[in-house]
Parts: C-alpha cells; structure tokens; sequence
C-alpha cells in the first residue's frame, strides 16, 4: 500500500507560483523579453496582456532556441510509455497519494522529470484515470516513487498498465519538420539551453515562413505540408501530422518573418 493523504510524504512537490498572470495588472518577475538560469513560475503558467497576446513558461531543453521559430513538447521517454505494474499494481489502493510503479529501465529517467507532468492509466484496473504529479523520485533501476496531486481512485492490478507524459512546457525544443508532439509556442527572444522563458501560443505573434512556401492573408498557418526548416511555419499540410496554429495577420515571402494570429491557447 502507498501513502495515503493523511500519511507523511517521503517526496516534496517544488513549490513556484502559478496559475494565470495579468501582465498590465501584475507585472511578471521575469518579462517576456528575458531568460532565467533559475525558475520563476511552475511551467505552464499562462501570462495574459489585454490585446489577446497569452505566453506559457517553459523550460528550453538541449538546443538553443531562435526567436521567431515554434517549439514543441519534448518525445515522450520511451521506458515510461505502456509500463505494466505488475509488482506495483498490486499495492496501490483508493485513498494512496505517494506510490510506488514500477519502469522497464530507469535509464534516462531523472529525479523530478516528471513534476508537473501527468501519469494516465491506459488499460486494466483503473484505465481512463489521469493524475498530475507533483513529484518523481528514482529508487532503484525498474522501480520510481511518485507524488500525486489527488490520491488514487481506482485500485490498481497486475495488470493494469499506465504511462507518464512529461509537462509539456519542460524541456521544449524547436519544432521538427517530422512532428513528434505538440506545438507550444514561439519564444520572442533567443533562449540558450536550460533556460526559463516565455512562449507566446496566442495573439499576433512573429513567426519564420519555410523555405518554398507560400502563405495568403487572413488563411490558416501552421505545419507546412513539405516542411523543410524546423520550427518555420507554411500553408498548413493535409496531412494528420500538419498541425493548424492559427491565422496569417501579415503574409511574407519565404524567408522572412510573417505575423501570425497564434491560436495554440
């Protein structure tokens, strides 16, 4: 059995402030315009401004990000997907908050990779549950300990097989021309490597239209059909794959920086 609600934790969640910021009411700690060594908000937290301009904190992963470019959340840890709990399922009960799963290899999995991020049961005893996590610890090569916001409400079995998706504001990277994951937004100054900034994902924002494509006035933009610089934007594909990321408010050659009506949040 794990640590119910009512038990000490053996983990500590990392406490930053969070939740919505109004820019023209409180200004941020850290401006839009500005990378930080060290975390200011927890990711995630949205920064809106009056003229429909919204920014989302995040974490810049192991490459420099350019202004102007879309990111992306970082591929999901492959020991962390469909993960069967078969020595694990069998103790966590209704009520627990801090338990113990159990992971293939633990190789790539570092203390708190996961704060912040969610953990869903995909199938058996208990499948459909989400839970976010606070915190994440490793405790031996196949087994983590987790902190969960909310205790379990659905008993677990041998069976029953879950998966832990990080935040999707921790560790961003440019957007591939192969998408792997979602966009979340377009940093508006260069962010070196492990850094904190500010992505916009709605309002008028710059963006870098790809090489060879063409966008029209007021028509959608997104993921380029034939995508050949990451992180550039173009007539959105028809593809599954070719995300939409929102409307062009100043269309541009190729080459250059259009504005784009970001409609990610």
């Amino acid at each position: 059995m794990g640590t119910t609600i009512e038990g000490p934790f053996q983990l500590t969640a990392p406490c930053y402030p969070r939740g919505v910021l109004f820019g023209e009411v409180a200004e941020p700690k850290q401006t839009i315009f500005e990378q930080s060594a060290t975390q200011q908000y927890e990711l995630g937290t949205q920064l809106w401004y009056p003229d429909g301009r919204k920014f989302r904190y995040a974490y810049n992963g192991g490459v420099a990000l350019t202004k102007a470019y879309m990111t992306c959340s970082a591929t999901n840890t492959a020991n962390c997907v469909a993960e069967a709990q078969g020595t694990s399922g069998t103790s966590v009960e209704v009520g627990d908050q801090e338990i113990v799963i159990d992971v293939t290899n633990a190789s790539g999995i570092t203390d708190d990779l996961y704060a912040q991020g969610v953990l869903v049961v995909e199938s058996s005893t208990g499948i459909g549950d989400i839970y976010k996590i606070l915190a994440c610890k490793l405790l031996t090569t196949t087994t983590a300990r987790l902190l969960l916001e909310t205790p379990i409400r659905t008993a677990w079995a041998a069976g029953t097989t879950i998966t832990l998706l990080r935040n999707r504001w921790k560790e961003v990277v440019v957007y591939p021309t192969t998408a792997t994951q979602p966009a979340t937004g377009i940093p508006l100054i260069a962010v070196d490597i492990n850094y904190y900034c500010w992505l916009q994902t709605a309002g008028d924002a710059p963006c870098y239209v790809d090489t060879g494509d063409t966008i029209v006035l007021g028509e959608p933009v997104g993921k380029p059909g034939t995508h050949a610089v990451a992180g550039a934007c173009g007539a959105v594909g028809s593809g599954p794959t070719d995300e939409l990321w929102g409307t062009v408010r100043l269309a541009t050659a190729a080459d250059s920086v259009a504005v784009i009506n970001l409609r990610l949040d």
